[in-house]
């Protein structure tokens, strides 16, 4: 009667012949291991192995650009350089938020922290920044991590450069006639330096090379 029930089972589909012979215990076992089978056969053909990483860990994070940090026009105490003359003010006035060199800040000057008002400007300068990141893309640059001595070329060695001179020679004739005999040099006697040379030759003259 139990040989019965499996061959049911197995003609439905319900078991497989690795649960007749034993190698597992369960029916839920072989679907799991179904189902992992399936997915290591799927791959993506046009993608590398950097984006298929990055994949796998779902969106990645791009961070927000910071704003930059207050400088001498927002204190409360600006330089006199920094507070606008009345030409200015005018000038001001009359150009977009955009043009002006500050934006919708007019410098002022105060005695003391506690004579400074709210800045009536917040909430439209913080729902702007809020456009700007929700509307303006951004995108993931990667940092390439290059050693610098890896870009400098290799210089060769002087040895394969061969042959190549290696000393330089000069040669001092001392000037004679036809008629005289010939000289020989007897010592010589060069400057510390190297720029002078001085010569004692069998006619009994001292002459200085350079």
């Amino acid at each position: 009667l139990q040989i019965e029930k499996l061959v049911q089972k197995f003609q439905e589909g319900k078991v497989n012949m690795d649960y007749l012979t034993g190698k597992i215990r369960d029916m839920k076992d072989a679907k799991g291991k179904n189902d992992t089978d399936k997915n290591n056969n799927l791959f993506l053909l046009w993608t590398g192995e950097e984006e298929e990483r990055d994949d796998s860990k779902g969106p990645q994070h791009l961070p927000a650009p910071k704003v930059a940090p207050p400088g001498h026009v927002e204190s409360y105490r600006p330089p006199d350089e920094y507070l606008p003359s009345e030409q200015e003010l005018k000038d001001w006035s009359e150009m977009d938020a955009k043009e002006r060199p500050h934006g919708l800040l007019v410098p002022k000057k105060f005695d003391s922290l506690r004579h400074v008002g709210s800045y009536k400007h917040s909430v439209r300068e913080a729902f702007e920044r809020c456009l700007d990141l929700y509307l303006c893309p951004r995108q993931m640059k990667r940092r390439l991590n290059i050693d610098p001595e890896s870009l400098v070329p290799q210089l060769p060695k002087p040895q394969d450069l061969r042959p190549f001179p290696t000393t330089l020679c000069l040669e001092y004739k001392t000037p004679t006639t036809s008629t005289d005999p010939a000289l020989m040099i007897r010592c010589i006697s060069p400057s510390p330096d190297g720029q002078f040379l001085a010569s004692g030759a069998t006619d009994g003259y001292i002459r200085l090379w350079e």
